[in-house]
Formats: C-alpha cells, sequence, structure tokens
C-alpha cells in the first residue's frame, strides 16, 4: 500500500473541509497521514480513516497576514523547512494548496482552486513565497486539482489541471423553499472588524425592514446569506440552494475580490463591496427569484470525482 500524505493549508477551514470529504472517499484504498492545525481538527472531529498529526505552527494564515501587513516570510520558511522534509519520505503528496512542498518531494499534486503566489504576489510585490512557488511551477509543471466553476488569477490559464464539479455531500436533493430569513455569517478568523462592523450595521438595517435575522449557518436550507465568499462557503451555498451576498472589502485578498464577482457570473446571488451603499431592492429580488435557488446545470460530485481519479492514477 503507497504511503500517502495530505498536507491542510491552515488558512480558515475550508481546506480542512475539503480534505475530509475527499479522504471519506479515500481512505479505503490509501494509507493517508493528515497534516494539519489543532484547531482545524478541532472545529470538526471527523471520524475518518486518516491519522491526523498536528503542526506546531501555521503555515499560511490571511488574517495574521492582514494584521502584520506582512507576507510573514521568515514564518512560511520554517514551517516548509520542517515539514518539507517530512513531505519527503512519502510516495505521493496530496497538498492543498502549498506548492512550496514540491520543493522536497516531486511527486506532489496540488488540490485548490487559487494560487497563494498570486494572492500573496498582489499585496506585496517581489515577496520569496510567491517567488518560490513560481519558480517550482515552472520547473515541475505540478498536476493541480480544481474546481472548475472556482478558478481564480493564474490558475485559469494553468495548463496542467484538471476540473472537477463543486464539492457537495448530497445524500438526497435540495429543492427551493421560499427563504425565511437572512443569515449574518461572519469570518471564521479575524480578518478586519470592517465586516464585524458591516455586520452589526447591516442588522440594524434588516431588521428595521422587517427582515428575520439570524447569525448561525448551521442547519439552514430557507435563508439568504451575507458572507465572505470562500470556497468552502460558496459550496455550502450550492450545496443547500442557498444564495448568497457575496461580501468583500477593497483591500480583501485577490481571491475572495474574484470570487465574489463569480457570484454574479453564475446568478447564484450577487456581490457586495461592504463600503458601500446597500440596495435592498436587489436583497427583495433574491426572495422572490425561483430559479436562483436551483443550480440544476452544475456538478456537485466534485470530491467523489476527484478522490476517483486519485485512485485511478
Amino acid at each position: 500500500m503507497k504511503k500517502v500524505s495530505y498536507f491542510v493549508c491552515t488558512n480558515g477551514y475550508g481546506h480542512f473541509v475539503r480534505m475530509m470529504r475527499i479522504c471519506k472517499h479515500l481512505s479505503s484504498e490509501y494509507k493517508i497521514d493528515v497534516y494539519c492545525s489543532e484547531r482545524q481538527y478541532q472545529k470538526f472531529k471527523p471520524n475518518l480513516n486518516v491519522n491526523f498529526k498536528f503542526y506546531s505552527t501555521d503555515n499560511i494564515r490571511w488574517d495574521k497576514i492582514m494584521q502584520n501587513n506582512s507576507p510573514l516570510e521568515n514564518e512560511y520558511f520554517n514551517w516548509l523547512e520542517k515539514y518539507g522534509k517530512i513531505a519527503a519520505q512519502y510516495d505521493l503528496v496530496l497538498s492543498d494548496n502549498l506548492v512550496s512542498l514540491l520543493k522536497y518531494n516531486t511527486n506532489t499534486i496540488i488540490i485548490g482552486s487559487f494560487l497563494w503566489k498570486d494572492v500573496l504576489e498582489d499585496k506585496f510585490s517581489g515577496n520569496k513565497i510567491s517567488k518560490l512557488d513560481e519558480e517550482l511551477i515552472n520547473q515541475h509543471n505540478p498536476l493541480i486539482l480544481t474546481n472548475k466553476y472556482a478558478e481564480t488569477g493564474t490558475l485559469k490559464s494553468y495548463s496542467n489541471k484538471r476540473g472537477f464539479g463543486w464539492g457537495c455531500d448530497i445524500k438526497k436533493p435540495v429543492y427551493w423553499k421560499e427563504p425565511k430569513k437572512i443569515v449574518l455569517v461572519e469570518p471564521s478568523l479575524n480578518y478586519s472588524t470592517k465586516y464585524v462592523d458591516f455586520l452589526e450595521k447591516i442588522k440594524k438595517i434588516l431588521i428595521l425592514s422587517k427582515y428575520k435575522v439570524d447569525n448561525s449557518p448551521a442547519k439552514t436550507t430557507t435563508c439568504i446569506f451575507f458572507a465572505r465568499p470562500g470556497l468552502g462557503t460558496l459550496t455550502h451555498c450550492v450545496e443547500n440552494n442557498i444564495p448568497i451576498i457575496a461580501l468583500y472589502s477593497k483591500d480583501d485578498s485577490k481571491e475572495i475580490i474574484e470570487l465574489a464577482k463569480r457570484v454574479d457570473q453564475l446568478k447564484i446571488g450577487f456581490s457586495y463591496r461592504i463600503d458601500r451603499m446597500f440596495d435592498l431592492k436587489k436583497l427583495n429580488s433574491l426572495f422572490n427569484n425561483e430559479d436562483i435557488y436551483k443550480h440544476t446545470n452544475f456538478n456537485k460530485q466534485g470530491y467523489k470525482e476527484i478522490a476517483k481519479f486519485l485512485k485511478n492514477l
């Protein structure tokens, strides 16, 4: 049996959720060691047939990068030196979405729909992390497995990739129902007080306008999300036919800004920059538009398909 490792980016929880859903379909075929943060594991405590190993430090955390106004290169390269040597011991490395591990093990498959080199270069031109990842991609041309609906940045034109559908965990179809409330979803990490301030402000406006408002996204289907559009959040919305008002700020990451615009293109809600005047008429249109909930043209078996693809390699 091949010795396989799965390295998870420590930013937020979406990378960890993707790992869970892929390994759910893959773990019977391989012995898999999953490297992640203890924070991510404790959030979900998944019952998977894998061996969890916790990082001693984070690799990439966008909230910390923005708080420090720095790509935190020293912290990242210290992490890379330690865990790159570990990655070198495996027959196959699945990396979500840490390109730099290619330096230590060229038998690495990248899983992700954006590249950190694009996001970091946009904010910190000439940084060493982006430079290394660019060199490794040009040198090794690694296989990258993506969500074909959510590719951003240079990944859109990258040649050695395989695009899959949304990574939903569908047990039965979710049918349209008239939404009953609005759910305000705070970012999972400490991104910016701007989001918290905006959500407090919009909550008061919505309540005054007679909307029912909630702050818990758990077990919600008949609702509309106000949320920062990370891929995990968008997948949850598509999976449950929840339209989304995709929130972003003018100084947000390049990935998030592009995904917010993708919401407009896919017609699953609309994007909204939080420093601008909010249009309640656009919100009302989501309550009266059954088509926006159907998403019938989307492939929703992406992670199951990725697992099948990996088994057949």
